[in-house]
């Protein structure tokens, strides 16, 4: 009996690639306003996708792909979880700076 050993950074590696690519193909440039080349810095500025990866692999452990290629269904989710985490990070991240000044107005207002 033969036990396949898997090449994880070689796994990790072909996925971010997919996964990096979708991103591009489906962050569009073209938006009103620069509302594109916004997103696309957001979205396209690297990081460690885990949560991506880990999409793909939970496919992957559910039904698997064949020749280590992730589906289009699989990459859709992998994608939109890391653009669901990309929007929250910037959004909590923009919305501080005002919570903390209501906090701090309504405490000033108190005294």
């Amino acid at each position: 009996m033969t036990v396949a050993v898997l090449d994880f950074e070689g796994w990790v590696a072909r996925r971010l690639d997919a996964v990096e690519q979708a991103l591009a193909d489906w962050v569009p440039a073209a938006a009103p306003a620069g509302l594109g080349d916004a997103m696309r810095y957001a979205v396209l500025d690297g990081g460690k996708r885990l949560r991506p990866l880990l999409a793909l692999a939970t496919a992957e452990t559910c039904q698997p792909c064949g020749e280590g290629v992730p589906t289009q269904a699989a990459l859709r989710v992998a994608c939109a979880v890391e653009l669901a985490q990309r929007s929250r990070m910037r959004l909590r991240s923009s919305v501080r700076p005002i919570m903390r000044a209501m906090v701090a107005t309504r405490v000033a207002a108190k005294r």
